[in-house]
């Protein structure tokens, strides 16, 4: 499972940690194959393959501010698939600073990003047969 998030990590430029120890108030620690920053709550998103890991603990997790995900282990040969993994991100959220928000996970909003490229949209030109061209 870290193998394929630290292939993630490089192609999309994610920041994560693996493995990441989380001491909590009732001095027990969580351990997460890897925590994925940046996603998901405001601590990012911790990732487990078995949910009982969790289960003692989730109400501590949320109020520190992480969130979880349970992901089954990969098989054997399974290899690093890009739209899955950015899928799974969008759904998750995008939690971190604006300005570092990775291109990938920008809105899909063709007004959206004209404007962030270029700063404002064109004016659009429309025909009526008897008033010649004027502006929208």
């Amino acid at each position: 499972m870290v193998a394929m998030w630290r292939a993630a990590s490089q192609d999309l430029g994610l920041r994560l940690e693996a493995p990441f120890r989380l001491a909590l108030d009732s001095g027990e620690t969580v351990v997460a194959r890897p925590l994925v920053r940046d996603f998901g709550a405001a601590n990012g998103m911790l990732i487990v393959a078995n949910y009982s890991d969790l289960r003692p603990h989730v109400a501590a997790l949320v109020a520190a501010g992480f969130g979880y995900s349970c992901l089954s282990e990969p098989s054997a040969g399974d290899e690093y698939d890009r739209e899955l993994f950015v899928e799974m991100l969008k759904d998750w959220g995008w939690s971190g600073a604006e300005h570092l928000r990775p291109f990938w996970s920008r809105p899909e909003n063709p007004a959206h990003a004209w404007q962030s490229a270029f700063g404002s949209l064109p004016a659009v030109q429309q025909m009526d047969a008897a008033d010649g061209a004027r502006e929208a």
